[in-house]
């Protein structure tokens, strides 16, 4: 009870240190709402060109030689193409459980070649360019037939394919910064001192802080998911709860780094600079604005294990494609190693100050 009373009491304390100077607040809370209106009204169809998209043929034992000509006519720097066993029953399963942007089946329809294409509707960037681009390829001849088949009922546009990714570099920056600008807040005054000499244990000052950025960022979170549905009329596929879930375990490794950012840096302006140095090149190459598949691979390497991307992917697959908690528990599982890690590393930078 007497713990509970101090977590309490340092919660409040971080609410009041808030209020005081509400600008910053307000500021990391206006922006992910500014970046879904310009998006979404700037560019409701999408702009980008993109190049190595993946995509997957299927051979079935009988049409090796369409798939043959199918890898010929569209083998360029626009497809990373993939061929797999199996029939036109698995290639919507290949398309949303091994993220390909297309899948195609060859076959014969009497004297003609029939090719069945399934298109992950929720990126839009897929079903523009890449689905262009490739059935210009396969039209080449008379008698070559595409049928579309799209892998989702609902049309989500390029601002639904944004969505997602917004909610997480929300939360992001408004762990990173508010988090931080706290600990510096209580470094001026004083307080940060009194804090650690105090004979409380040090893990229950940051537990404090923890629950406190928590709640700000899952708010965010919930704020601008209630905007993207009321705004854009975004559907959400999956449980709202899973994505408030996924929200809170996208806030906890950026609220350890920003924690350690505000023991490292030497002055308010460095230690935002940190923050802002972290987030900024995060929010480009997560897979937010452009799909990590799509990028050349020495940066691709580095995307797939960064925490924001596994936020995002699994956004996305709880907000558009409706999956459960058992299809991204990879994504739970990453974000808690970082948070775990970011914990134990902000510990010992205190603890090092303590001394």
């Amino acid at each position: 009870m007497k713990y509970l009373k101090i977590i309490w009491q340092n919660i409040v304390k971080e609410y009041l240190v808030i209020i005081r100077k509400p600008a910053g607040l307000i500021f990391w809370i206006v922006l992910p709402f500014t970046i879904l209106v310009v998006f979404g009204v700037s560019f409701p169809g999408g702009f980008l060109e993109i190049k190595r998209a993946p995509v997957v043929i299927l051979e079935d034992g009988n049409n090796q030689v369409l798939v043959d000509s199918v890898k010929e006519r569209i083998s360029s720097e626009y497809f990373s193409i993939t061929i797999k066993k199996g029939d036109d029953s698995i290639l919507r399963e290949l398309v949303a459980g091994e993220n390909y942007m297309l899948g195609i089946y060859p076959t014969m329809s009497g004297y003609d070649v029939k090719t069945f294409i399934v298109v992950d509707n929720s990126n839009p960037l897929a079903e523009g360019p890449v689905l262009n681009t490739l059935t210009n390829k396969l039209k080449g001849d008379r008698g070559v037939f595409v049928e579309r088949i799209n892998l989702y009922k609902e049309d989500f546009g390029f601002v639904g394919y944004l969505f997602p990714g917004i909610i997480a570099i929300g939360i992001m920056f408004i762990s990173l910064n508010v988090a931080s600008m706290g600990v510096i807040r209580e470094r001026i005054l004083g307080s940060l001192e009194r804090i650690l000499s105090a004979p409380s244990p040090l893990w229950l000052f940051l537990i404090s802080k923890y629950l406190a950025y928590i709640v700000l960022a899952s708010i965010s979170g919930i704020l601008v998911l209630a905007a993207g549905n009321i705004l854009f009329n975004i559907p959400i596929s999956g449980s709202i709860w899973l994505v408030i879930l996924l929200e809170v375990f996208t806030a906890l490794p950026f609220i350890g780094l920003a924690l350690a950012a505000s023991i490292i840096g030497k002055s308010e302006f460095e230690s935002q600079a940190i923050a802002n140095f972290i987030a900024i090149p995060l929010m480009f190459i997560s897979g937010v604005f452009f799909p990590v598949q799509c990028m050349p691979n020495y940066i691709r390497t580095v995307a797939e294990i960064l925490p924001l991307t596994f936020s995002v992917d699994a956004l996305r697959d709880v907000i558009i494609k409706g999956l459960g908690y058992s299809d991204i528990i990879y994504a739970f599982g990453a974000l808690s190693l970082y948070a775990l890690l970011f914990f134990i590393l902000v510990i010992l930078i205190f603890r090092k100050r303590k001394k």
